[in-house]
């Protein structure tokens, strides 16, 4: 009997190691690079299939309207949100998962734990390979899959597995070797690249964390058993996970569990988890350069620019450098070497009281985009871009006025019950404290200018009162 397998997609991140495009607000699995579709939705797309359940999506509270569109937009089966308050990295956002499937599914549901910030670009391929690991994984074993290297690189895990047919045993796990020990693994012939996708019945992976990794299990349980639903939502609060340490799934259970094998994939696959790794995934000029944005380069050899804020990045006369330009900040540094520094670099940032690593200046909403424009004390500036058939929430704030002006499409505003449409060069003042709501209903892009004034300009100070997006008072949270 060949069963559904339900697809976990880990859509989380901190957003650090490909800083300033990924930030806390919009980490890496919702950027695009360049392309119409973001990794989430490829990542959903891949696992729309007869051959998965409708997936569950393991996301942040701010996340999860975000997650809901681009859902929409991949035509994937409506997923089910495991909303985490307080994530805890991947190892209890997998625990969490289990638990939850587990309980509504059955222990011996199969359970895909998939990232979202991986290009895989032949998804049969893909499909194929996960189908190869049922049986394995059917039987008792927790099943990875190994992506066959094309050389040795310092920047990804590795599993040393054993020979003969696949699924292979898997020996050890060897985390980011040192230049010789990935030499060596790479001429053995018997490493793969670890992918971190793994696939298991649920109850097997909670047995593995029952046995490795007791303290995460437990934090979990708690949480699951105060745990807060929704439509289709689930919400997971501080309860038993304030206090637990980020860690790895591999960490935390794989490299200790017993059981483990590995199927090898060998279709195009990359975890974008620095800049070299994007930067492999680009087209080259003759010198080895590669490009995002408005960039021009003039002399330089084994490049990578990005401008992600539509004004000119230049460089001359570089080798082996990255310059990534997106409005309130500009990076610099070697492109072999960024991964290393730059968890410590925003680290810095964030002990200075710096907003550059939690905020992005353009940000993709369900209804559109906004950017962030300009801002100062008690003031800030933004671009609103509603898409065709796009609305923001009916909201109201008690710290901020706003002061709205059309400068391309039609409006339908609503402000304190009363209805007007602004036209280009129309403007409307919104006092602190009444209630509005903005929607374009016409088939063109809707172009705002939004001046905010007042002592507090986060997004903490809206109150929605309806939102087509999920996005309203019930979203399903016990505060601590």
């Amino acid at each position: 009997m060949v069963s559904l397998i339900l697809p976990a997609v880990l859509a989380g991140g901190a957003g650090c190691r490909l800083w300033p495009m990924s930030r806390r607000d919009l980490p890496k699995p919702f950027l695009t690079f360049g392309g119409q579709a973001s990794l989430l939705e490829e990542t959903l797309r891949r696992v729309t299939h007869p051959a998965f359940a409708a997936p569950l999506v393991i996301c942040a509270q701010e996340h999860s309207a975000l997650v809901q569109e681009e859902a929409r937009r991949a035509s994937c089966p409506a997923p089910t949100l495991l909303i985490e308050k307080t994530p805890r990295g991947i190892a209890s956002a997998a625990a969490l998962a289990a638990l939850y499937t587990a309980d509504t599914h059955g222990a011996d549901t199969l359970l895909l734990l998939a990232p979202a910030d991986h290009q895989i670009a032949d998804r049969e391929a893909f499909i194929k390979t996960v189908q190869a690991g049922h049986d394995a994984a059917r039987a008792g074993a927790i099943v990875t899959f190994g992506r066959v290297p094309e050389r040795p690189r310092t920047g990804f895990g590795y599993l040393h597995i054993g020979a003969g047919e696949a699924p292979h045993p898997v020996h050890r796990f060897v985390e980011k070797p040192e230049d010789a020990v990935a030499e060596a693994l790479f001429s053995s012939g018997e490493a793969l690249w670890n992918t971190g996708l793994f696939l298991t019945r649920a109850g097997t992976l909670l047995a593995a964390f029952r046995a490795h990794a007791p303290e995460i299990l437990t934090a979990c349980e708690r949480a699951h058993a105060a745990r807060e639903t929704g439509s289709g939502l689930v919400g997971y609060g501080h309860a038993g996970l304030g206090a637990l340490a980020e860690m790895s799934i591999d960490r935390a259970v794989m490299e200790k569990a017993e059981g483990l094998c590995c199927i090898p994939f060998s279709g195009a696959w990359r975890d974008l988890g620095s800049w070299s790794d994007l930067a492999d995934t680009l087209a080259r000029d003759d010198n080895g350069n590669a490009m995002l944005g408005d960039a021009v380069l003039e002399g330089c050899d084994a490049c990578l620019a990005i401008s992600d804020d539509g004004g000119l990045l230049a460089l001359a006369g570089m080798t082996n450098t990255l310059a990534v330009s997106t409005g309130d900040s500009v990076l610099v540094a070697p492109l072999d070497a960024a991964g290393a520094d730059l968890r410590s670099l925003v680290a810095r940032l964030r002990d200075n009281g710096r907003s550059e690593p939690f905020v992005t200046p353009k940000n993709r909403a369900p209804w559109g985009l906004s950017k962030r424009l300009a801002q100062g004390p008690g003031y800030c500036v933004k671009s609103l871009v509603l898409e065709p058939g796009g609305h923001l929430s009916r909201q109201r704030h008690r710290h901020r006025c706003e002061h709205w002006i059309v400068v391309e499409g039609t409006g339908q505003v609503e402000l304190d019950g009363k209805s007007r449409v602004l036209t280009p060069g129309e403007s409307l003042f919104i006092p602190v404290g009444s209630w509005h709501r903005l929607g374009n209903t016409e088939d063109t892009p809707l172009r705002i200018i939004e001046v905010q004034f007042g002592d507090r300009l986060d997004e903490a100070d809206i109150e929605r009162d309806a939102d087509l997006y999920g996005r309203s008072r019930g979203t399903p949270f016990r505060e601590p």
